[in-house]
């Protein structure tokens, strides 16, 4: 996916099932029903800090500006492709004056397995797991920036979960995803190269070793 901020598209709701905005697809799993059961991009000072001006929009999982359904959130971020990623820093907010809860699950996917995951408090800052969150300036706000450590390096989905919560999102940095390195074990090691009697090696062998 490419970085995306949102300021040029065009407000109004998106397709809970998935809408993809420059090579990343956004989801709301759940909830399903009700009013604010939506996905939507929009900008709202008064509640969501990452957005301060209406010039400055983000995608809001689960509020459509005056409602909030209550009950298990699961929203999702996937490469429209499958190719995986490597996530750096989003802004995220939960929501101020509106009921929300601050505390949100974050956990990156790789081929619909989790990988990595995380958990924060959006009340405050917090370097403790693979994601750190640096709560913003605004008083009485829920938002701030989450940066991610190199468990993010090959996913190709995120998901927050949370209970009686929105999450909006903003200026999210993708970068091209760097694979893991090889897990080397006794087992899948060999070694070749010997020229002696009963493969013993000698003076001189060149010694390949495979795994």
């Amino acid at each position: 996916p490419s970085d995306q901020g949102f300021d040029s598209e065009s407000p109004g709701y998106l397709t809970n099932s998935g809408h993809t905005i420059t090579g990343a697809t956004y989801t709301l799993v759940a909830p399903t029903s009700g009013a604010g059961a939506v996905m939507a991009l929009f900008s709202e000072s008064s509640t969501i800090s990452i957005t301060p001006n209406g010039a400055d929009n983000a995608v809001v999982f689960n509020y459509d500006g005056a409602t909030v359904i209550a009950g298990a959130l699961d929203a999702r971020i996937l490469s429209a492709d499958g190719s995986e990623f490597r996530m750096v820093s989003m802004e995220v907010d939960t929501g101020a004056g509106i009921g929300t809860s601050p505390n949100l699950t974050v956990t990156g996917y790789r081929d619909n397995v989790s990988v990595t995951s995380d958990t924060i408090n959006t009340g405050s800052s917090d370097s403790s797991g693979s994601v750190t969150y640096t709560k913003n300036g605004v008083g009485g706000g829920f938002g701030g920036t989450l940066t991610f450590d190199s468990t993010w390096n090959y996913v190709d989905e995120i998901r927050f979960t949370g209970t009686n919560t929105i999450v909006a999102v903003d200026d999210l940095d993708f970068e091209a995803g760097i694979p893991p390195l090889p897990t080397v074990t006794d087992a899948r090691i060999s070694i070749s190269g010997a020229s002696g009697t009963a493969g013993a090696y000698k003076i001189g062998d060149t010694v390949t070793a495979t795994w």
